[in-house]
């Protein structure tokens, strides 16, 4: 029997790489649509990859959370509303939600590509936004891994 460390390696190697090379293929198409030309890849790939690595852990640990597979939309939705929804409230000028933002990855992901977009920043210009996408990548592996040794999974 495997231990520990080599189911999550599985999983990992399995699910998330599988997923990563989606994300990664259709981020690399709606950019060849989007037709900005290559200008901005130098912020689109780290910023993509770091989101994209939250985003696999961030499944990886709902599906762990979730007692079954018909309920992963109830322990998963309310996040995903969140990540998805708060940085688009963003610009209204409410003070809870702008506090909200604050700590929310997918907030920095956006706030990135906008300003290499709008205003043509380096990844030089954005490491704050760099920092809280990969220490929520990090944080959100450590939950992970202490998720699945702690239910016993494997």
């Amino acid at each position: 029997m495997p231990d520990t460390e080599e189911c999550l390696k599985e999983v990992f190697v399995g699910k998330g790489f599988l997923t990563f090379i989606t994300m990664a293929m259709t981020t690399f198409i709606l950019f060849l649509v989007g037709g900005s030309g290559f200008q901005h890849l130098g912020v689109i790939v780290p910023a993509t990859l770091m989101a994209s690595i939250f985003s696999i852990f961030l499944g990886t640990l709902v599906g762990l959370l979730s007692p079954n597979q018909m309920s992963t939309n109830l322990v998963g939705t309310p996040l995903y509303v969140i990540l998805a929804l708060m940085p688009m409230l963003g610009g209204m000028g409410v003070d809870v939600i702008e506090n909200i933002n604050v700590v929310l990855p997918t907030f920095h992901y956006f706030e990135m590509l906008e300003l290499a977009f709008t205003e043509n920043r380096g990844i030089g210009d954005l490491l704050p936004q760099v920092a809280v996408l990969a220490s929520s990548a990090v944080a959100a592996f450590a939950l992970v891994l202490l998720v699945y040794r702690k239910k016993g999974v494997g």
